[in-house]
């Protein structure tokens, strides 16, 4: 199971993108389906071990953040 994360912005997914990549976390760049955020298209997929860590390091570096939302598979 995984977490999707929603931004406001394009830029703000992306300046996620590259900070979580850094810091060594497996993460990838998605397109966010309309019923779940009608702002910015883009958002970035991630394992729910890791949703702790990943708040912390967008919060480490600033980057805003809509929502987290848990994925069923």
């Amino acid at each position: 199971m995984g977490i999707i994360i929603t931004f406001h912005t394009t830029y703000d997914s992306l300046k996620a993108e590259t900070v979580l990549i850094n810091a060594g976390l497996e993460i990838k760049i998605r397109p966010i389906p309309r019923h779940i955020s009608s702002d910015c298209g883009l958002g970035i997929e991630g394992k729910l071990k890791d949703k702790d860590r990943i708040i912390e390091v967008l919060e480490e570096n600033h980057v805003e953040y809509e929502g987290i939302y848990d994925l069923e598979r």
